[in-house]
């Protein structure tokens, strides 16, 4: 098919998926107005990294003809004054980048084999709908999984809209918003994570050992229900501080639309008790007339709720470095610790993150919530980590996920033996989990894990030897 790509048109398309009449009639300008000279789009992965404007190759005329062609193709998104952050987020590569990111994590589903089969025709497509204000979100899928014995709600987005988010995230969100994340701020943060996290309190323990010795306290709190009661007004709000563009305002709005709940059935005031999308789910659709939209929550799955898990709560971030004087502190996610001599000065540390939570809308679990000497041990991130009289720092798996790991390499066992599951997947899933655990001071632990993993490899592979 001969066409010309103009990312910059107005034409409005209802659907990422939709025909491209508007891109055909553009294309019989376009060759018009240079000299017969008909372009051809490319799509698939030799156009993976384009110009700001997609590059259009000609049949005929020689190659350098033919960039002179795609260099004076009319642009109209300079029609459009978009801000700086819109036209980050319309750029053609930014879109074809995150379409690599979803291809990287799910490219086995046939929506995203969809996408990434004609990927230059839906960036240009979606580039369209960004600049011209019509972008709308398709249908998601909504499930329940259970971890580690807690049921919890997913809304999995189309793959149109996750490739959005994507580069929502990458382009505009995360330039905008990284500089103000204190460095102890470890989640869903690139070369940052779970072990970086990990080895921030290993660090931490030892600086203060060696001031203070092993005489000490922590404090560990954690949000309740903290994805289902992020406010999007003040979400939104400390967002659009940072990156000052209405269009992208508009466009946060619109994503944090799909999880306002419907609250129709109760009276319950949710600025004092928290929102459970669980027991939402629950409630039947009938009792849902629409005439109380909660708007509060974000979904977990999505690539703007880790960016607003890792944001939204800085001001409480703020307060325990710059206002408390709190070296030793540091947050994953919704988890905090901060470590000190004096159990009063925590006390009243923790009075001042209440007084910060309450602010923000969101609601401290005091269940999670407690003071604990350093002798006694204390348990983060599902690692157990005591201290000895020398001041080494020592790091063991707890008991209840040795335990879970067990049952889980046994289910898995079953299902590879049914071959409900690929045998190679069983042995890269232990692998997996070893890998996160070979670091800790837990060596009889895994050396009994591998023997039940052997045994159970043994019998799965006897009959192929």
């Amino acid at each position: 098919m001969r066409m010309v790509c103009l990312c910059g048109s107005s034409s409005n398309f209802a659907n990422v998926n939709d025909n491209d009449d508007g891109v055909n009639a553009n294309a019989n300008n376009a060759s018009n107005a240079n000299d017969g000279v008909r372009p051809l789009m490319q799509s698939g992965r030799a156009m993976c990294r384009v110009n700001p404007d997609p590059v259009m190759q000609g049949r005929r005329g020689s190659p350098a003809e033919r960039r002179k062609c795609a260099l004076t193709a009319p642009d109209t998104s300079a029609d459009l004054h978009c801000s700086a952050p819109l036209s980050a987020l319309a750029d053609i590569n930014s879109i074809l980048s995150a379409v690599r990111k979803l291809e990287r994590s799910s490219g086995w589903k046939t929506g995203v084999q969809r996408i990434t089969t004609d990927r230059l025709r839906f960036a240009i497509s979606l580039r369209r709908q960004i600049l011209t204000g019509t972008y709308r979100q398709q249908e998601e899928n909504i499930f329940t999984v259970s971890e580690r014995g807690h049921r919890r709600l997913i809304r999995a987005l189309a793959p149109a809209d996750m490739v959005l988010q994507h580069d929502l995230c990458d382009s505009v969100l995360i330039p905008a918003l990284r500089k103000y994340l204190i460095y102890d701020n470890g989640a869903s943060v690139k070369w940052k994570g779970m072990a970086f996290t990990r080895a921030r309190l290993v660090r931490h323990l030892g600086e203060y050992c060696r001031h203070y010795g092993s005489e000490g306290f922590i404090l560990q709190t954690d949000f309740a229900k903290f994805f289902d009661n992020i406010p999007h007004d003040r979400l939104v709000d400390s967002i659009d501080e940072k990156v000052r563009s209405p269009e992208i305002r508009s466009l946060l709005y619109m994503l944090l639309s799909r999880y306002a709940p419907d609250v129709s059935y109760t009276e319950t005031d949710f600025d004092r008790v928290p929102f459970d999308s669980l027991k939402d789910s629950a409630v039947p659709p009938e009792e849902k007339t629409g005439r109380r939209i909660l708007r509060r929550g974000i979904g977990i799955g999505a690539p703007i709720s880790q960016v607003a898990g890792v944001f939204y709560p800085t001001p409480i971030d703020n307060y325990c470095k710059c206002v408390r004087g709190c070296k030793y502190y540091g947050r994953y996610m919704d988890d905090i610790y901060i470590i000190h001599q004096d159990r009063d000065f925590l006390e009243s540390v923790l009075a001042g993150i209440r007084r910060e939570a309450a602010a923000l809308g969101l609601f401290i679990s005091e269940r999670k919530t407690h003071i604990t000497p350093l002798r006694q041990g204390f348990t983060f991130c599902k690692v157990k980590y005591s201290m000895t009289d020398t001041g080494k720092v020592v790091r063991r798996m707890c008991r209840e996920s040795l335990t879970r790991e067990r049952r889980r390499l046994k289910k898995l066992f079953g299902l590879a033996a049914r071959g409900i599951i690929p045998k190679q997947e069983f042995v890269e899933l232990y692998r997996s989990w070893r890998r996160g655990h070979k670091g800790l001071d837990c060596h009889r632990s895994l050396v009994s894990m591998d023997a039940v993993y052997r045994k159970c490899r043994n019998e799965l592979f006897a009959e192929e030897t």
